[in-house]
């Protein structure tokens, strides 16, 4: 058989995919993303910044956990479709769920979750098992 490790482009899209998955959830738990102003009784008024998570709750973990959660589940699957092919119709499903994710939270956080989505669809179509080399050519 030839080798099961993924083309060097695949291995790139799922790195990033990965990565920015990892930034969506940091973010989410760190970026300050709201703000606001409050006025005091003495009438001062005070500047306030809250994350994500802080204004929603969290409940928005599992979203923002989903990118992350799916790019997981396609690495492994992308690592192992040369040897099972069906694999390669699990990580589609995966990437299409993740797309419909995206899709329904459009205007808030899924516009962030789009990035996951292409390079997830990259690296599937990049390990998308080839022809067999004929022999005595160069690998």
């Amino acid at each position: 058989m030839v080798g099961t490790r993924p083309r060097t482009g695949a291995v790139v899209a799922l790195v990033v995919a990965l990565t920015w998955s990892l930034v969506v959830v940091v973010a989410a738990l760190a970026l300050p993303v709201y703000s606001g102003e409050t006025t005091s009784s003495d009438g001062g008024t005070v500047s306030t910044r809250a994350t994500l998570v802080e204004v929603n709750g969290t409940g928005v973990l599992g979203i923002v956990l989903a990118p992350l959660l799916a790019s997981v589940l396609v690495a492994a699957m992308v690592w192992g479709r040369r040897r099972w092919p069906a694999l390669g119709t699990l990580a589609w499903v995966a990437t299409v769920a993740l797309g419909l994710l995206a899709l329904a939270g459009i205007m808030s956080v899924g516009v962030f979750l789009l990035p996951v989505v292409l390079a997830l669809a990259v690296a599937i179509l990049l390990s998308a098992p080839g022809p067999a080399p004929a022999e005595g050519s160069a690998p």
